[in-house]
Formats: structure tokens, C-alpha cells, sequence
């Protein structure tokens, strides 16, 4: 619809994570009105977390599931045997768990009934499952059926893991192992590993006997690792289980940020660590793979050291001496403790302790029972351990020798432990295999054949052990919904011994591809390439090529491509030396320091095309061959995990052109993860150099002009208008989830944002009649967006360390400072500069510092030009000294005299790379980069932006949809308007920024039409400012966008931003996902704390085996009941999760819930479903319903706090300071409130008592747990406190009135810790009114419900 039948408009909004903002404007910039209310407005909801927590759960839940069916299988397959030996077995195994009184049969023993042979038998003959394994494996009798059951039962529930193919001798060989690392070192890094001995290194590798470090030293020493090989040296310490920083071996100093910036193999939390690293470092955790299959081969080795049986490595003989060396260190470790602690003999061995030895095994004794307690991990149990050996002589050599082998981890192993997950599957699967040759000899049934599947008993074990359903048939129950892919070839039940002949494999790795191959950044519609295309692959390495830089001038085109023919395609890695070389060779005179634009050594390669290029030879030229070698490398990714699948899909479709030994070589290949880009945007979309009219696609243009993907994406090319136009092409018939935003690259947390935009959007173009002529959109960034920084105290400290000064003392200088003083610009230069101006080299004299006639910030590019403050644009100099040219460039002298004390700062670290080319940079910025300039306040690059911006121009067709920057609206604010924002006071600064967005959107938008390239080609003589921009005149067509001066368009802005009519929302909405707390609470001995657990299964009652707790509710319901003396009351109840299908299905299981468990007499659900959030006026008060305890209602605010215009400034004082005490590093002190605050304790008293009033005159006067009397008498010791605690208590106060499910901490004034919670009984009926209000998306429309009358 066209905006020709309403009234024109602009929309503005402001989109975060978990807010919307809003505002609706005219042309001049006023608010406008519709039904009353003026339309501008506020929507919360809560931020959409990442599906990673639910697939891991989802994925245990399968694990444990498939687990249990192997296990049925397996007593299927001995079932009719069973039978006949003892007909009870397998039920006395599934009643184990169950009170006796409850077993199907009565019995005391869990496996063996007979009078014969018992329980207590079968544990004196084998005290752990790995005796019974070694007994069977040894086969040197007949043993009973059920003792060969109970082994091959541990081994189907204990597999192993199933990373590696191949048989027993290639996964446990360290040669493999060993070229995999060379392999990786070579190709993601160009690192050369020369070992002098592979078997040596596989000794200390695996030796128990020497530390970490000094381990890590021998294995430097023979692989001859220089003390400057930082990437290897960390490499090295990872191998061998030290902590190693991620910034040092990828050689990225941007990982440094990240929160698993260091990890380490050996420790506990490593495989939570790696599944937060797959969303920060994407693909290159399968790097780190390979380095932990380095460590895991010697945690293997090391367990199954010594277990060797019939020249073969074997797990149950090791653990069996396992066993025995902790049987033996356990006795001499109680003799010692004995002899010379004997008052530390109980509490070590016989009580539960966070640390002692009942921690470490997790079982104590008592009253002669074996009973659990919480385990503690080896390294709590050695601190605890060593501290125990300290009481002893000092000169006792069984201590010491306990000692020396805590520090090698070898002392009182543990059979079962976190490094039991580096076993590969074909350890078990030998054992297994053994057994069953010694089983079957005596057991005939192992060897009957299935007539149906041609298998043997013996052979259908072996294929159960064996099966993983392959993850691109995905979930077998094709009835489960959307998430199920799988093709069936019949129909009937699927088991691993028929597995082929009931799925059909190809089918469902067909729709598994379509499924899961992820979207193009930049067309929506178009599938991305795999990260390791011969296309893709090129189109980084031209992408970074075209960033080098010589003397500050780009590589001529015909260079480039030599350097891509020569140097790429011919090694593969290219460092800066090589690259150097190049040069030199073709007859270039250039320095390492005169190379630019790249990171030392180049991050792109080639590494498939010299991979496929040993295969097929010079072949690969062919463009025939390279399509095949595309296929191929697509299906290597998705199915490389699958080496019989991907030889037989190549074998499908290239059979005929492949030699079998060529066949083979591929399938063996190994490529992962995939690129952002789709093949129709890098080589079929075409676009035109708008100055030369020349037709290129992507990648012609990288190949032929000097310009990086970004800069063909700008104004002087069409791509962009061509990607707008495609994307754009396609309609939107009807406005859903699923049709808009379930399937666009972005993050849940986005998607959730943008799709409650297009709701509000699309209520206000109802409201309007029409769509917004133009929207003006403002993404916040998400928290995946946000890269946590290195501190600048921190940066500074590590540049200082390695600067040898005698004749000052910078890192004790800069130890003084907090982190707030260096977040003054001038003294933060100050120390990048090493304290002397960066134009002059003159010192500067710190008592001066900020004397500004003296010494000043100077932007290195024209600030009126580019509007760039960033620290790269800014130095600290002396303001006497004229050091720029007319074109605002420094002048040749200054960079003559100045270039050495640059280059030093650079090579320090103080400066960054950035700012040095700045400094020394002899031209002039080109229209381009300036338009380059302009351009950063019109156009968002993020890509979260984009997919926005791009659905609201599919679905507003006429609408014309444009950038705002924040920091473009923060700079208007600051520099033209007298409103101060205050985050913290309350929500309506969102709405107020989308309105700003509109003011500034327009402005920049209209003065530069969109396009500053064009505006400057046509405009060459005219002069602008980008920080005038609000200080002239702007007309389009006669018509004002822009009046200049305090009675112009400001007034207006600034009237608009004083007024609070805004309408605030909060997204209402029924729980989904984890039904309960997933850890099994013990049963209660109080039974009537039982009463709110969820039974672990069905008919298990919780009083006895107790039960899940934290039941996640669904929603809440209104109930009406009959009261004590039969009158009627009203309460507010929880419907759980977990039934709320069951409710649906059938409602009077729902009043049985009410009566059975609330407790309610007769009662009547008068309203069914009444969502979390919903706004709630109780007592005159509104507020959204959060959660409930049982007998009260959680809730939280729905007044927004309004103060004026002095209290906010005041307050915004106060909140800074509070935000700079938060980031202290010493949290045992409270950061000192400085005078130039202007913070003082009048004001701050001022305040308080404001708060107060606020508490008792005013609306909150009706708050439920309302504080005022806290707050009073804790007036006194407000009075008292220093200015620092005295602003602290000020914030606590804040949470009181925020619209957030806060309470405030006021120990400070003698309150409690919590105060100000918010609740209310559940009982609604004791209240004078209860209102529930139904509010629409902006909050436009509203219908009330009486909850007391209805």
C-alpha cells in the first residue's frame, strides 16, 4: 500500500537486543496523535537466548535414550537363553532402583537370586566390572550366562567415543596421530615441525614422571622451538595439558577478548569451554581438535599402560591395575595418617568433607551402609592432600614420594574419571570381540542365524555396539515434527542389523542438505559456499591481497595476480617474509616497515587447491575439473564424518572419470566448517563502476581492480542497488514468523527483536492508514556483537613491559592510575606517546597536562571531514605548533623529524598500525574516502542491521528505509540539545532515541541524498562540515527538513524530548522449554516437602525417590473456589509446563490439579490462560506478573520514574560514577567520589528525601512492599555515610522504581539486603481492585478485565 491515503509520516525506531523504541513524527519533527494518545512508545521483551543450552540437553536426552535401547536390544538378543537360566534376571536388573516392596519380585539381591551364588559372591570374585572383563576376555573356562551379559551390558552403555575411524592399531598408533599435527602446523599455519626422534617425542608425550613445564621443555628441545617462536612455544604448552592463550596461537590478538581467551586439555571444564569457542572462533576449534587428539593419545596411552594382553593394549587388564595401585597407595596413605595424624584419621576417611578422601571417591560408611556424598575433583582432593602431608616429618620419604606423584597426577588413581573420555570406541570394540570368540564356544545360540537379515546373534551384537544413526539422517521418529528429515525405503521397525534395508540413506543426506546449509550474508535466498571452495578460498585471499599496501600505495593489479599465481597457489601458507621476497625478486626496493595492511603474515590460503591439486595434478585447471572438485568439496564437508557415505556419493556421481586410487584419496579427506558467502553473489551477480561503465561480477572485480569487498560494495559500484533489488524481489504474501523471520541469518536474539518491530510497524501503518514515507532504523548491538576489551590500563602495562627505561619508571607510574583516570583522552595519549608531543618530540610536563593553550587533542584526518574520535584519529601536541597542510594533512618536516619516534611507538605497541599509516601518509584523502566518511554516518555496516533493513523494505514497499547511526544521534544530543540520558531512570530513552533518529536520520540522509559519492562528484567546490551540520539552513523543494538557530527546528526536538506522553509496553507470552530443573532432588524426609517435586517417572513417587524440583510454569490462570466459611475467593494459579498438554486434552484433569494440589474447594477456572508479563492494576497500581512462589505472585513495576530536568543531570552524576565503581578491580573498596564529579552529599540528600516523596504522594504511594518507612528511618545513617556509600545506597534506591524484578540491596541504612520485593498474595479477592489489562503491541489499544467481577 502507498502512504497516498493517510498522512505522511516518519517513523523512527531503535532496536535493541530486548526493546524496540518508537516514535511517529510529521515532517517537522512533531509527535504525532491518534486515538488519544500521542504516538511514541516503548516495547520490552526478553532477550531470545542461543538454542545451545536446549540442544545440549536435547542431546544428553538422546544419548542416555539410545543408551537404554541398546541395552533392550541386547536383552532381545539373550532373552530366549535367559529364559532358561534364570527367568527372573533381567526383571531383578530393571527393579534394581526400586523399593522392595515395590519388586515385581521379592528378593534381596539386585542380580543373582540362587542360593548358590549371590551377590555378595559375585563382588568378592570380581570386585568392579573390569575384573568380570578381564576374566571373560582371558576365557579360560565357561562362565555363566549372565555374568557374560553383564559385561557386554557395560560395554554397550560405555562405548567410547567414536571421533576416529579405523581399527584398533591405527587409533592408538602415535603415527598417525603425529602427521595429523605436522599436517595442521603446515597447512593453517606454515609452521615446519622438525623432530629429530617421532618416538621420543611419543616418550615424554605420555611419561608420568616429569611435570608439564619441564615436559613442555624437552619436547621445545627436540623439536629445536627458539625462544621467539611464541605460536609454537604456546602450542607446545597445549599439547602437554598448560594453559595456553588462543590470542598467541591463532596470532590474533582479538581473541584476547573473548572469555575462553586461555584454555587448557587437562582441565575439567575444557568441554564447556570448546562448545562456547564454536561461536567464537567458529571452524578453527576443528584446529584445536587436532592438538587435543595430540594430548588425548597420551592420556590413552598413560591408561592403558601396563594392561597389555596378548601383545595387545586391553582397558579392563589396566583398570583391573588401577584398581590394585589405589588399593595399595589407599593402605599406605592410612598408615601414615595413622602413625603420625591420628586425629585427622576420622574426618579423612570416615565423614563426608568438601575435600577429603570420601569426597574424592563419593561414598562414605554409615551405620555399616555405603552411602553417596558430592564428589570433589583430583586437583581439590591433592590441595587437600598436600596440606595433610605438611603435618608430617618433613624427612619422611613416603610423603615425599606421595607428593612427587600428586604433582604427576599418579597417586590413588581412579578407575572411572574425565580422562576416560579420550578411549575410542575400538578399545571396547576389541574386548568385546574377545569375549565373544571365547562365548561363543561354549554359548551355541551367540552363532544361530536370523533368517530375515542373514545375521548371527553374535554378529547382530557387534553391529548394535558399533551403530550411530548418521547425523544426516537425523532422528528417527519421523512423527516428531519439523525436525525430522529421514527418507524410509520400508516400513517397520529400524535396527542396526537392517538399517540399509529401512532408511534410505541418499534421500535424507538429500533433505539433510537443504535443511542445514546456512544462508548468504548478503542474498537471503542463495545458500553459502563451503569454507573450503576453490571459489571461496580465492575470494579471501584476493580480499586480503587487496588491503597490502607498498608505501602506502596498493598493489598494481598485474602484481597482485602474480603474487596469486606464484606465491599462493604454489605454497601454502604465504608469510610477509615470503611475500618480501617476491618483491625483491620482481625488482621491487621495499622494507618489512614500507608492507602494510596485513597482519605479518597472510590468515587466507589456498590449502584446498594445493590439497586436490596432489590428486588430480594439472587437471585441476580444467574448468570441468574444478566444478568436480567444487562437488566434491561440498560433499567432504557434509559428509566427512562418514567415509563410506562420501566415497559412495562421489563414487555416484564421478565413478566413471576417478581412478580407484584417486577415489580413495578423496574420501580420506578431511574439510570443515562453512564460508558466509553464496556462489551467486561471488561470480554471477553483475554490477557497473559507476566512473568507468564497466560490467564486472564480485569476483572480476577483485581479480582486476585494487578494491576489497567493502569497497565494492560502496557508491562507486551498483552491487549493493543490485543486492537490494534481488533481495527485494521477493513479495511478501502474508506477514508471519515463519514466512519473514524464522529462516534470515541472524542471531534468536535478533530475530526476536526485528519480529516485534514488524508487529509494531504494522499496527501503526493500521493506525495511520497508510505506510511511513520514510523509517529511520537504529540497531543496538547484540551481545554477540560486543567484543569485550582489553583494559587500557592493562594494554598499557603489557606495551610498558618490554620498554627498557632506566631513567623512568612507567610501569610504576601507571600503577597509580584506576581505569577511569585513563579514560581521560589526553592522559591516556599521554602515555601512548611516552609523555612528549607527537609533533614536536617536546616533553610534556604532566602538571600541564591539561593546560589547553598549551597542549591539546589534534586529529590526525580533518575532524570536519571525517568525524572519526576515535584514538587512531587522535594525538596529544603542542597547539602552537601549526603542523598541517591546507588539505589538513601533517606536514612533510613534521613527518621527517617525527617518523623514527612513530615507527617506535608502533613497534611498542602503543600506537596501532592504523594510526601510524595516518601519521605518515603523504596524500591528500581522496572523494572516495571521503565519501567513505560521510558515508559511516549514513550507513550501517553490521550485518544484524542489514537483514532489518532489508526485511522492512520487502514488506514496505514504498517506504524509503534509512541508516541512523547511535553515535551520529549521540554527538546531536550532546552537541545541539540540553537533554541529558539517563539509562538507568527509566525506559523511555528508548522511544525518545528513535525519535532522535528521525531528527538526525533526515538531516544526513536529505543533505547528502543518500549518496555522498555523487553529492561530492557534483558538488566539487563546495565546502561542508560534518560538524555543522545542524548549523545551517536545509531545503528540499522549498520544503524546510532544517531550520538553524534556538527558535528553528531544535526548539521543537528539544520541547519533544522534555515531554514523558509515552506508551510502554511489555511483551506477554507462555513459557516454553525446559520443563524443570533438571537435577534430581533426593526424597525428602519432610514428606510433605514432596508434595511439589515432579516424580522422576511415571508412578515413581517422589516421597520415596524423590524428584525434579523448579517446576517451569506455563502460564497462569484465574480460579474461583469456595473459601473456609463457603464464601467465594479468587486466586491466581500457576499451570505447569510439563502438563499443560494433558490440561488442554482434557480440562477436568485441570480442576482435579486445582483441588488435589492447590487445595481448592469446588473450583472454577474464570479466566484459562493469563501469560507471564501480563499487566496487572492491582490497588491502583500497575505491574506485570513475573512468576510465583507458591502462595504469593512475583511482579514488577509498570510506572516509569520522572524526575526534572536539574535531578537528572544530578542523577546522571551519580549513575556515572556508579557505572566507574562497578568496573574497579579491587571490589574491597569502593572507588573514591572525586570533587570534579560534582557529586556532593547536600545533593545527594536532596535526592533521597526526592525519593522518598516519590514513595509517599505519589502513584508508588500504592506499591506493593513500598519502602517509604525504610527508607525514613534509615535517613539518619544515610546522613552519615561517606559520599561513595552515600551514591551507592542512591542506586540501590533506583532499582526500587525501576520497571525491572529488582529489589534493593540498603544493609548501608540498617534495611534488609532485599528490599522491596515485589509481591502480593495470590489470593486477588483480599484486594480492594485487580484489573488485568490486555494491551496491543504499541500499546494503541487496551481492553480491561474487573478480575474481581468477571
Amino acid at each position: 500500500m502507498g502512504n497516498q491515503s493517510g498522512q505522511e509520516y516518519y517513523l523512527g525506531l531503535d532496536i535493541g537486543t530486548d526493546s524496540a523504541g518508537w516514535a511517529v513524527t510529521d515532517p517537522e519533527y512533531r509527535i504525532l496523535r491518534r486515538k488519544g494518545k500521542s504516538l511514541w512508545g516503548v516495547r520490552l521483551f526478553e532477550s531470545a537466548n542461543t538454542a545451545a543450552e536446549r540442544r545440549a540437553f536435547r542431546t544428553n536426552r538422546r544419548r542416555l535414550q539410545r543408551r537404554r535401547q541398546r541395552i533392550l536390544l541386547l536383552q532381545e538378543l539373550f532373552a530366549e537363553e535367559m529364559e532358561k537360566v534364570d527367568a527372573g534376571f533381567f526383571q531383578r536388573l530393571n527393579d534394581s532402583a526400586c523399593w522392595a516392596e515395590e519388586k515385581e519380585e521379592p528378593q534381596i539381591y539386585s542380580l543373582f537370586g540362587g542360593k548358590d551364588y549371590t551377590d555378595v559372591d559375585y563382588y568378592r570374585e570380581y570386585p568392579t566390572i573390569y575384573h568380570l572383563r578381564s576374566a571373560l576376555l582371558r576365557g579360560k573356562q565357561e562362565y555363566d550366562l549372565r555374568l557374560v551379559y553383564l559385561a557386554l551390558h557395560h560395554l554397550m552403555k560405555h562405548r567410547g567415543h567414536f571421533l576416529f575411524q579405523g581399527n584398533i592399531e591405527s587409533v592408538t598408533s602415535f603415527q598417525t596421530t603425529f602427521q595429523n599435527f605436522q599436517d595442521c602446523l603446515m597447512d593453517e599455519f606454515g609452521l615446519e615441525l622438525e623432530c629429530d626422534s617421532e618416538e621420543r617425542f611419543s616418550e615424554l608425550l605420555k611419561d608420568r614422571k616429569i611435570g608439564r613445564m619441564e615436559k613442555c621443555r624437552q619436547l621445545e628441545l627436540l623439536c629445536h622451538v627458539q625462544k621467539t617462536d611464541k605460536q609454537k612455544k604456546e602450542i607446545f604448552k597445549l599439547i602437554t595439558g598448560m594453559k595456553a592463550g588462543l590470542s598467541v596461537i591463532f596470532a590474533d590478538e582479538e581473541l584476547a577478548q573473548i572469555d575462553y581467551n586461555k584454555i587448557s586439555f587437562a582441565e575439567s571444564g575444557y568441554e564447556e569451554a570448546r562448545l562456547a569457542l564454536e561461536e567464537e572462533i567458529q571452524e578453527r576449534t576443528g584446529i584445536l581438535d587436532v592438538f587435543h587428539a595430540v594430548y588425548s593419545w597420551a592420556v590413552l596411552a598413560d591408561i592403558l599402560a601396563g594392561g597389555e594382553y596378548e601383545g595387545r593394549p586391553c582397558l579392563c587388564v589396566a583398570k583391573v591395575n588401577t584398581y590394585e595401585k589405589h588399593r595399595q597407595d589407599l593402605r599406605l596413605l592410612k598408615k601414615l595418617v595413622r602413625e603420625y595424624c591420628p586425629e585427622d584419621y576420622k574426618s579423612w576417611f570416615s565423614v563426608p568433607v568438601n575435600d577429603n578422601y570420601c569426597a574424592y571417591i563419593g561414598t562414605f560408611r554409615k551405620n555399616g551402609k555405603r552411602c553417596e556424598t558430592k564428589r570433589c575433583n583430583q586437583e581439590t582432593f591433592y590441595k587437600a592432600l598436600k596440606k595433610l602431608l605438611g603435618k608430617m616429618s618433613a624427612d619422611l620419604p613416603e610423603a615425599a614420594d606421595i607428593l612427587k606423584e600428586t604433582e604427576n597426577g599418579t597417586f590413588l588413581p581412579l578407575q572411572v574419571s574425565k580422562d576416560n573420555g579420550v578411549i575410542p570406541y575400538q578399545v571396547h570394540k576389541m574386548e568385546l570381540e574377545r569375549i565373544l570368540d571365547h562365548a561363543e564356544k561354549y554359548l551355541p545360540f551367540l552363532l544361530e542365524k536370523d533368517p530375515e537379515c542373514g545375521k548371527t546373534v553374535r554378529e547382530k551384537i557387534v553391529a548394535l555396539f558399533e551403530f550411530r544413526i548418521p547425523y544426516y539422517v537425523g532422528p528417527l521418529n519421523t512423527a516428531a515434527g519439523e525436525n525430522c528429515w529421514m527418507e524410509r525405503k520400508e516400513e517397520g521397525a529400524v535396527r542396526p542389523w537392517n538399517f540399509d534395508q529401512k532408511v534410505d540413506r541418499d534421500k535424507s543426506a538429500e533433505r539433510f542438505i537443504r535443511r542445514m546449509t546456512n544462508q548468504c550474508t548478503y542474498l537471503i535466498h542463495e545458500t553459502v559456499l563451503p569454507k573450503h571452495s576453490l571459489l571461496y578460498s580465492e575470494f579471501m585471499v584476493l580480499n586480503e591481497l587487496n588491503n597490502v599496501k607498498i608505501r602506502d600505495e596498493k598493489l598494481p593489479v598485474e602484481l597482485k595476480q602474480g603474487i596469486v599465481q606464484k606465491l599462493f597457489k604454489t605454497r601454502k601458507q604465504v608469510t610477509g617474509r615470503k611475500l618480501l621476497d617476491y618483491l625483491t625478486a620482481n625488482g621491487y626496493d621495499v622494507k618489512k616497515d614500507e608492507l602494510s595492511g596485513f597482519d605479518g603474515n597472510f590468515k587466507a590460503s589456498l590449502t584446498s587447491y594445493h590439497t586436490l591439486k596432489k590428486i588430480f595434478g594439472k587437471e585441476l585447471e580444467k574448468s570441468s575439473v574444478q566444478q568436480m572438485a567444487e562437488d566434491i568439496i561440498l560433499w567432504i564437508t557434509l559428509y566427512g564424518e562418514d567415509q563410506k557415505m562420501l566415497c559412495r556419493v562421489i563414487r555416484q556421481h564421478y565413478g566413471e572419470i576417478l581412478k580407484e586410487e584417486q577415489l580413495k584419496e578423496l574420501s580420506r579427506l578431511k574439510f570443515q566448517g562453512w564460508g558466509r558467502l553464496s556462489r551467486r553473489f561471488l561470480n554471477e551477480l553483475e554490477g557497473v563502476d559507476c566512473t568507468t561503465g564497466e560490467c564486472m561480477t564480485i569476483m572480476q572485480g577483485l581479480r582486476n581492480t585494487q578494491n576489497n569487498l567493502m569497497q565494492l560494495l560502496s557508491q562507486q559500484y551498483t552491487f549493493a542497488r543490485m543486492i537490494d533489488d534481488e533481495n527485494g524481489g521477493y513479495h511478501v504474501d502474508e506477514i508471519t514468523y515463519d514466512n519473514l523471520v524464522k529462516d534470515i541469518v541472524a542471531s534468536p536474539s535478533i530475530k526476536r527483536a526485528v519480529w516485534q518491530t514488524i508487529q509494531i510497524v504494522e499496527e501503526l501503518k493500521n493506525v495511520m492508514g497508510c505506510e511511513p514515507k520514510k523509517v529511520f532504523v537504529e540497531m543496538a548491538r547484540g551481545e554477540e556483537e560486543k567484543r569485550r576489551t582489553v583494559s587500557r590500563k592493562d594494554k598499557l602495562l603489557e606495551a610498558y613491559a618490554a620498554i627498557k627505561d632506566e631513567a623512568r619508571d612507567w610501569q610504576e607510574e601507571l600503577q597509580k592510575y584506576s581505569e577511569g583516570d585513563l579514560k581521560a583522552i589526553k592522559l591516556y595519549l599521554y602515555y601512548t606517546q611516552m609523555g612528549q608531543c607527537m609533533y614536536t618530540g617536546k616533553k610534556i610536563e604532566l602538571s600541564q597536562l591539561n593546560n589547553a593553550t598549551i597542549w591539546d587533542r589534534d586529529h590526525i584526518y580533518p575532524q570536519s571531514k571525517t568525524k572519526d574520535d576515535s584514538l587512531d584519529n587522535l594525538v596529544l601536541v603542542d597547539r602552537r605548533v601549526n603542523a598541517k597542510k591546507s588539505d589538513g594533512m601533517i606536514s612533510p618536516e613534521i613527518q621527517q623529524k617525527m617518523r623514527g619516534t612513530w615507527k617506535y611507538l608502533k613497534e611498542k605497541g602503543l600506537i596501532s598500525e592504523k594510526k601510524y599509516e595516518r601519521l605518515t601518509r603523504t596524500t591528500p584523502l581522496t572523494e572516495e574516502e571521503l565519501a567513505g566518511f560521510i558515508n559511516r554516518q549514513l550507513v550501517e555496516t553490521r550485518q544484524s542491521s542489514k537483514v532489518v533493513a532489508t526485511l522492512l523494505k520487502r514488506i514496505y514497499e514504498e517506504a524509503e528505509i534509512v541508516y541512523v547511526k547511535a553515535k551520529a544521534v549521540s554527538d546531536f544530543r550532546k552537541e545541539h540539545l540540553k537533554y541529558v540520558k539517563v539509562r538507568d531512570l527509566n525506559d523511555y530513552h528508548h522511544a525518545k532515541d528513535a525519535y532522535q533518529n528521525i531528527v538526525v536520520g533526515n538531516v544526513y540522509h536529505t543533505k547528502f541524498t543518500g549518496n555522498p559519492l555523487r553529492w561530492l562528484k557534483e558538488h566539487p567546490e563546495r565546502k561542508y562540515s560534518l560538524n555543522q551540520m545542524f548549523n545551517y539552513d536545509l531545503e528540499v523543494h522549498g520544503k524546510p527538513v532544517w531550520k538553524r538557530g534556538k527558535d528553528g527546528s531544535i526548539r521543537c526536538v528539544s520541547e519533544t524530548l522534555k515531554r514523558n506522553d509515552i506508551l510502554f509496553t511489555r511483551y506477554a507470552f507462555c513459557n516454553k522449554g525446559g520443563l524443570f530443573n533438571q537435577t534430581i532432588m533426593k526424597a525428602p524426609e519432610d514428606k510433605a516437602k514432596a508434595k511439589g517435586l515432579v516424580p522422576i517417572k511415571k508412578g515413581k513417587n517422589p516421597e520415596k525417590y524423590g524428584g525434579f524440583t523448579s517446576v517451569t510454569p506455563s502460564h497462569f490462570m484465574l480460579v474461583a473456589s469456595e473459601g473456609k466459611k463457603g464464601k467465594e475467593i479468587r486466586t491466581i494459579e500457576t499451570v505447569p509446563l510439563y502438563r499443560k498438554k494433558e490440561f488442554e486434552r482434557e480440562p477436568e484433569l485441570l480442576l482435579q490439579y486445582c483441588r488435589e494440589f492447590y487445595g481448592l474447594k469446588n473450583p472454577r477456572i474464570l479466566i484459562s490462560c493469563i501469560k507471564k508479563n501480563a499487566r496487572l492494576v492491582i490497588n491502583g497500581f500497575p505491574m506485570h506478573l513475573k512468576g510465583s512462589t507458591g502462595k504469593q505472585l512475583i511482579l514488577q513495576g509498570a510506572v516509569q520514574l520522572c524526575l526534572d530536568d536539574e535531578k537528572v543531570v544530578y542523577l546522571k552524576k551519580v549513575t556515572n560514577y556508579l557505572e566507574e565503581n562497578a568496573r574497579r578491580k579491587d571490589k574491597r573498596t569502593l572507588l573514591e567520589v572525586k570533587e570534579i564529579t560534582g557529586i556532593t552529599s547536600e545533593a545527594n540528600i536532596n535526592l533521597y528525601d526526592l525519593f522518598i516523596k516519590k514513595l509517599s504522594s505519589t502513584i508508588y504511594q500504592y506499591r506493593p512492599a513500598n519502602p517509604k518507612d525504610n527508607l525514613l528511618k534509615g535517613r539518619e545513617k544515610f546522613l552519615n555515610l561517606g559520599l561513595a556509600e552515600q551514591c551507592v545506597v542512591l542506586g540501590e534506591i533506583l532499582h526500587l522504581f525501576q520497571c525491572k524484578p529488582l529489589s534493593a540491596n540498603l544493609i548501608l541504612i540498617g534495611a534488609a539486603g532485599n528490599t522491596g520485593v515485589t509481591k502480593i498474595g495470590k489470593e486477588i479477592s483480599r484486594c480492594n481492585s485487580a484489573k488485568l489489562v490486555s494491551q496491543s503491541v504499541t500499546g494503541i489499544y487496551e481492553q480491561v478485565v474487573d478480575l474481581l467481577t468477571i
